[in-house]
């Protein structure tokens, strides 16, 4: 099986549990915590439940979330499926959506309840979109995620993953032109064309810049600390100022 960075954060849950993973203070001072314990667990429940509803091995999907406590365990949990992870800035508008879902090819949107509008203005346009999760208040077509993950089993569960497989396609803004994206193939070497150039990156090689999975919220959501064999030693790498990340080979 090759790398999975869920699987690495699973490692270190097991060795130190109650260790604090995500650390997080709101615009108002309220502080939010997760041990890893806690994420290992939250993120195979949610896992589960994806897998149990359509979510599979190579399923496109697009995630509107603000910063936060959620999005890290809605990563982690699609990366636990084999899915692969679009992120989503909480500006992107209808057109921005449907782009991203044509180009993609995208089944499933995991989105804030204040975020679904926008999806919403979509669906008539995204026939690809069959899923629509939501987090926070409930909203008229759409399922929570916490009625998903209800009564569902948060044991360790075991997916098959390959180096070449893609965790991350993530889009440039569009400001000067079309959207660009790019993926990273086997062992971190990136490909880019005219149509796919930016951040993209498989589960073998991704650095943070000090905010794992580049989701360190405004008021000071982030990490802690980090599994040791998520740190390699490349030869040679590329910073991507956008997503605080290198890409490395």
């Amino acid at each position: 099986m090759g790398y999975n960075f869920a699987f690495e954060v699973d490692k270190t849950a097991r060795q130190t549990p109650d260790k604090t993973a995500v650390y997080c203070v709101r615009e108002y001072g309220e502080i939010e915590q997760l041990s890893y314990d806690e994420l290992r667990r939250r993120s195979n429940q949610l896992a589960r439940a994806l897998m149990t509803n359509g979510i599979h091995k190579g399923s496109r999907v697009l995630v509107l979330l603000p910063k936060g406590m959620e999005p890290y365990i809605v990563y982690l949990a699609l990366l636990k499926t084999g899915a692969t992870v679009m992120p989503g800035s909480e500006m992107l508008r209808s057109s921005d959506i449907r782009y991203r879902v044509h180009h993609a090819g995208a089944t499933a949107v995991i989105a804030h309840h204040t975020l679904t509008g926008e999806v919403d203005d979509s669906r008539v346009d995204c026939p690809t979109l069959t899923h629509f999760y939501s987090v926070g208040s409930d909203v008229r077509g759409w399922t929570t995620l916490a009625s998903l993950v209800r009564d569902v089993s948060d044991a360790d569960l075991s997916m098959e993953t390959e180096d070449s497989d893609i965790a991350f396609l993530s889009y440039t803004s569009g400001t000067t032109g079309a959207p660009r994206v790019s993926f990273t193939a086997t062992r971190g070497r990136a490909n880019t064309s005219p149509s796919l150039g930016h951040t993209g990156l498989t589960r073998s090689r991704r650095i943070s810049l000090g905010r794992p999975l580049g989701l360190a919220g405004r008021s000071g959501c982030g990490a802690r600390s980090y599994p040791s064999s998520a740190t390699v030693r490349p030869r040679s790498c590329t910073k991507d100022v956008f997503s605080r990340t290198l890409t490395c080979n």
